[in-house]
């Protein structure tokens, strides 16, 4: 490009002095802001087209490909990684509701938000899981854990032995007061034994009746720890 050839947008006439450094010198008839203003407009982008820029460092008219341009905007929002983020910092996104324009939270805002979601989710969740006797299924000799509580300790029918499952001591295992485990041996399954090591195990409705307890196939029996050291065991089948 030279002076002797301008370039034409529109009804816009624009002639550059130097073909190396793009100086922009005149502008017959009209100016840039016209040119620009005349052209045909494009609706996407693509990599490889043009745009015109000032160059602030060379003080000349210079070209930028599109690709380039979003090359240095990702570059600009990618920014230094921050670890751990303050309720000041910002957090940018487009607004879906605006035509995707740029704006910002706070991040005490994301933090509002994220919590307000997950309460929500997990109430959902929690009062489910509420209503759920959760399952540990056993076919061999077991001693109750403390993410046991809450849960019934299923023996299955396919398991024809005997087993026997046992109460740690709350010196070892310290379930909470009030920690029900139920003890459920299906039909065809071994005979279950229910010990406790150094603590007490009362069957209800007896008196002085302490020790392990005998579940019979099909039966089913729940232990709640009274005290630190001592449960109560009831139901259908235990001896």
């Amino acid at each position: 490009m030279s002076a002797a050839n301008p370039i034409t947008v529109g009804t816009t006439s624009i002639t550059f002095a130097n073909a190396f450094t793009g100086e922009l010198v005149a502008s017959l008839p009209g100016a840039l802001d016209d040119a620009i203003h005349d052209a045909t407009a494009k609706t996407t982008p693509v990599d490889a087209d043009e745009m015109l820029l000032w160059d602030s460092v060379s003080a000349a008219i210079r070209k930028i490909t599109w690709a380039n341009v979003k090359a240095g905007i990702l570059a600009y929002f990618n920014g230094t990684a921050k670890a751990l983020p303050i309720d000041a910092d910002r957090v940018w996104s487009g607004d879906s509701t605006a035509s995707n324009v740029p704006v910002y939270s706070t991040w005490t805002q994301v933090k509002a938000f994220l919590k307000t979601y997950f309460d929500t989710l997990y109430q959902a969740i929690d009062a489910q899981l509420s209503s759920l006797i959760r399952q540990n299924s056993q076919s061999a000799a077991y001693t109750l854990v403390l993410t046991d509580s809450g849960k019934h300790i299923y023996h299955p029918a396919a398991d024809t032995t005997a087993r026997i499952w046992t109460i740690p001591a709350n010196a070892s295992v310290a379930f909470p007061i009030g920690t029900a485990v139920t003890f459920d041996n299906d039909f065809g399954a071994g005979v279950i034994t229910i010990a406790i090591t150094s603590d007490t195990l009362v069957l209800v409705g007896t008196v002085g009746s302490t020790g392990s307890r005998t579940l019979a196939s099909g039966g089913q029996a729940t232990a709640i720890k009274v005290t630190a050291t001592r449960w109560r065991i009831s139901g259908t089948g235990l001896t």
